[in-house]
């Protein structure tokens, strides 16, 4: 409670009934300072029959979200798992940031201090927005059909095209009509050109199957590194299907400082990380190891005044480490 006194913000992810058992519940920390912000990340929110249910993000965010279940063919046995780490969590995390941005910035314009909930739940549910928004409306969202080559139902300029060296590229045109003769000239057909079947988007829609038959073929003909150049003046929207370990050497993330390396007075050997995703002023700096655990218990309340026979005190009743 000394320290809510002086913080702008508390931030938990202890289950209901763990923040009541130790009293920093919000009613406990507004005793101490009204006007702090209060903010609970949770696996499912902090209301309803599951709100005191513990979860990662495999199994909230991706599992019980329906995510796994909609991006998995209806083929396979069971759902695919979630294989590229934290990805709920690192959801959460942004999307919490961004409410407790907000609620200083509420603060500072009211002086109404508020409460911030963020949840793998609600975090999945929006990152899904778009098939939710559809369903809830009345619409139908079929599951997955297996990975094929070939644009998708009614539209050939929207798939994965694989390439001779089995890569494959993205082809991702929602507007058809300004490209459709830029990505002909790039295929390398120019007889496709005079085909009345590509004339226009209206007539391309019309033969969407002819078509992404005839661009699957064309694409096979050549690797991945071909189209990688061919593809850089297409003026539609368009990307080569990378692994991570391409992403961790690629040109464009590089040169938006997208992996950094850490102080190698921090971390032996020393290693790149991932930056956080927001970057201000266009800054790029050595990225610093995450603390040890306690690591800065003592400077934080030396800080605030605390004499070192408290402090003493305090880590002789278990209350600090």
């Amino acid at each position: 409670m000394e320290l809510a006194k002086t913080a702008d913000v508390f931030v938990t992810s202890l289950l209901p009934s763990a923040r009541l058992k130790l009293g920093v519940d919000v009613s406990d920390l507004r005793a101490a300072n009204p006007q702090i912000i209060y903010a609970r990340a949770s696996a499912y929110g902090d209301e309803g029959p599951g709100r005191d249910r513990g979860g990662f993000d495999g199994a909230v965010f991706w599992a019980y979200s329906g995510i796994a279940y909609s991006l998995t063919p209806a083929e396979f046995d069971v759902p695919l798992a979630l294989s590229t780490g934290p990805l709920g969590d690192s959801v959460s995390a942004m999307n919490l940031a961004g409410g407790i941005s907000a609620a200083l910035f509420h603060r500072a314009q009211t002086g109404k201090a508020t409460e911030v909930d963020v949840s793998l739940l609600s975090s999945a549910c929006w990152s899904a927005s778009g098939a939710l928004n559809c369903l809830s409306a009345g619409g139908l969202l079929p599951r997955q059909p297996l990975p094929r080559t070939g644009g998708m139902a009614g539209n050939p300029m929207v798939g994965f095209y694989r390439t001779s060296d089995q890569r494959a590229v993205c082809i991702f045109v929602l507007q058809p009509s300004p490209h459709i003769r830029s990505f002909l000239e790039h295929l390398g057909r120019p007889d496709l050109l005079l085909d009345p079947r590509y004339e226009n988007a209206e007539r391309l829609l019309e033969n969407a199957e002819a078509a992404a038959l005839e661009f699957a073929r064309v694409f096979e003909e050549h690797p991945l590194s071909y189209w990688r150049r061919r593809l850089q003046t297409f003026s539609g929207q368009w990307a080569p299907v990378q692994s991570l370990e391409e992403i961790i050497v690629d040109e464009q993330a590089l040169a938006n400082d997208l992996l950094l390396n850490v102080d190698p007075e921090e971390l032996k050997p020393v290693a790149a990380r991932v930056r956080g995703p927001v970057r201000f002023d266009r800054s790029s700096s050595l990225a610093r190891a995450a603390p040890e655990a306690f690591e800065h218990t003592e400077a934080l309340l030396l800080d605030l005044g605390l004499e070192w026979e408290r402090i003493l005190e305090l880590k002789a009743a278990k209350i600090i480490a």
